[in-house]
């Protein structure tokens, strides 16, 4: 009776941790992690950017909503809507101006190559497509993590290139490395900290890139997970730039000074 009970009760937690293995889980805001959903679940998430402050008023919102799904126990797809709303200084005058506009569809495809837990390392790829009025654009991503004890460390390297519509010409690659540490406080709630650096390099007057700025971004994360859902925010104050457009402490030419995320993910 109690070998009996011993094996039920190894089999329940082997059972638990796996699906914990094949959670899409979210401890971070601007880092995605390796864990994909299991073949058939799905997943609705709503994501809240907001960018705030230039040298004068500036406010912007990007919005996306995701259809997520389990294709296979390591392969997941995804499809974005997109949407964005700025409102800025209007020159000199203390007008404020707004503007909001559908920034087309994205489609995403996850694999996880190795797990965080079972494995040395958690290894997993990520591409993203996405359509615009304006432009194409293409997401590369290498993830990593690993889980030791309660605590969870993340790291991602994302390229991302711009094509223009009517020249098909790659007129802008940003490449960013991102890394992070979350502890999980309670089996719902972790707090973390994430360090980010986004780069852009785009063609002045000719054939070759140009290296125009690199902006650095550092804050905390906080999630809280149910069976039903998570919800995860993050905050990034901007560090001064490790290069600027015009020479100055912060880059603020196409970056802002706080960068804030509200990220809702609904299971299913």
């Amino acid at each position: 009776m109690s070998r009996s009970f011993t094996r039920l009760k190894l089999t329940v937690i082997g059972t638990l941790l796996t699906s914990l293995a094949w959670s899409d889980v979210h401890h971070f805001g601007y880092i995605t992690e390796t864990g994909t959903l299991p073949a058939g679940a799905t997943e609705v998430e709503i994501w809240n950017t907001a960018r705030i402050g230039k040298d004068a008023y500036y406010y912007g919102l990007d919005q996306r909503l995701e259809f997520e799904t389990g294709l296979t126990d390591h392969l997941q797809a995804s499809l974005y809507l997109n949407w964005m709303r700025t409102t800025e200084a209007a020159g000199t005058s203390d007008t404020l101006r707004s503007t909001s506009a559908f920034k087309g569809l994205s489609a995403e495809l996850k694999y996880k190559i190795s797990d965080p837990s079972a494995d040395a390392l958690g290894f997993g790829l990520y591409g993203e497509l996405g359509f615009n009025t304006d432009a194409t654009e293409l997401e590369g991503k290498a993830l990593l993590d690993k889980n030791v004890g309660s605590w969870i460390l993340a790291a991602n390297l994302i390229v991302e290139a711009e094509i223009e519509n009517r020249s098909l010409e790659t007129e802008e690659i940003e490449i960013s490395p991102v890394i992070g540490a979350a502890y999980e406080i309670s089996p719902r709630i972790s707090a973390g900290l994430e360090l980010r650096n986004h780069n852009e390099f785009e063609k002045e007057g000719g054939e070759s890139f140009e290296w125009m700025n690199s902006a650095v971004y550092l804050g905390p994360s906080l999630a809280y997970t149910t069976k039903a859902m998570t919800v995860t925010f993050t905050l990034l104050p901007q560090l001064p730039a490790l290069k600027t457009e015009d020479g100055t402490t912060f880059e603020l030419h196409d970056h802002e000074k706080v960068e804030a995320r509200l990220h809702l993910s609904l299971h299913f």
